[in-house]
């Protein structure tokens, strides 16, 4: 590093993923500020083990930097038991038992995730702590989305964005929700950050009556 190198915005912002478990996540990798080196190398046992490409001294396609406030969190292609039994338990990762919280909130796994719905349960924004509860990413949906009983007669598109903390709207898109028989869609079609449009995310609810029992999640081909 530059003996005068100093934090700054450069560089900060979301990260590209750039293939990283792509079939696997989307990813969400956010830095607030950077500070780049003037040199990098990699060594292993005191050798050398880098492969710069071309005039770089770096092999990746970014430049190396030390960066402050960092999130990492994202997306993961998979499935989630559902229930609202209003019952307080502990639940395993692949599980979420909700509770009422009161004021049209619901929350499970001891409050890392919370779901704020209208009078009529319309989904209103999701939030999603980590196990410190320290940060929050939220995901805010206007229109807010119908609920299950609603989507028997209509298609629903809302738009949604998606903050960490209080680093707002650093996602962006529209969900696209329709519901065929026992099971309800939900297509999540980004527009900002300008890279993720060629991905689209489909979320699967299969319900019972009404009520959602399990969600799973996975990318789908553009049209």
């Amino acid at each position: 590093m530059d003996t005068e190198a100093k934090l700054s915005t450069r560089g900060g912002g979301l990260t590209d993923q750039i293939g990283h478990s792509g079939s696997r996540l989307l990813l969400i990798f956010f830095r607030e500020q950077s500070a780049y080196a003037t040199s990098s190398r990699v060594e292993v046992g005191g050798v050398e083990v880098s492969k710069p490409q071309g005039t770089q001294n770096h092999p990746a396609p970014f430049p190396t930097a030390y960066s402050k406030n960092i999130y990492v969190g994202g997306f993961p292609f998979s499935a989630l038991d559902v229930s609202f039994d209003g019952v307080a338990a502990d639940q395993p990762r692949q599980a979420a038992r909700f509770k009422s919280a009161g004021g049209g909130a619901f929350e499970a796994n001891s409050g890392q995730l919370r779901l704020v719905a209208t009078a009529d349960d319309a989904l209103t924004s999701y939030q999603q702590r980590d196990f410190s509860k320290a940060h929050v990413m939220e995901i805010a949906f206007d229109p807010p989305l119908p609920s299950a009983a609603r989507l028997a007669t209509i298609e629903s598109v809302s738009s949604f964005v998606i903050s960490l903390d209080g680093f707002a709207n650093l996602l962006s898109g529209a969900i696209i929700a329709r519901r065929a028989g026992n099971d309800v869609t939900l297509d999540w079609r980004f527009k900002e950050p300008a890279r993720a449009r060629a991905r689209i995310l489909r979320i699967t609810a299969t319900l019972d009556g009404d009520t959602i029992r399990r969600l799973e999640l996975a990318p789908v081909k553009a049209e």
